[in-house]
């Protein structure tokens, strides 16, 4: 992964854009890994969102509250994390 393709993939991502979200935060995975030998996904979404992407922070208390399992996908993380936002946004926005 290079940072141009990182970019690509952000360029297209929003809170709603599973797939755009899931490229850019899957690339930059793909990044640290192979530079770290580590898988960060709670830091890459964090840093992407950082840098102005706008998209759901990857975090293990949210996966929990989820109902998802140890190792989801960002891709599945982001559908359950949108079905559950969405009927509520109107409130936290209120807040």
């Amino acid at each position: 992964m290079t940072a141009a393709s990182i970019r690509s993939s952000c360029a297209a991502s929003s809170t709603t854009d599973r797939e755009g979200a899931a490229a850019a935060v899957e690339a930059l995975v793909d990044c640290i890994r192979q530079g770290f030998n580590r898988e960060l996904l709670s830091a890459s979404s964090k840093l992407l969102n950082m840098l102005g992407v706008e998209l759901p922070l990857f975090d293990s208390l949210a996966r929990t509250g989820l109902n998802l399992p140890n190792g989801v996908s960002y891709s599945d993380y982001h559908a359950a994390w949108v079905e559950s936002y969405m009927p509520r946004r109107e409130s936290y926005l209120a807040a």
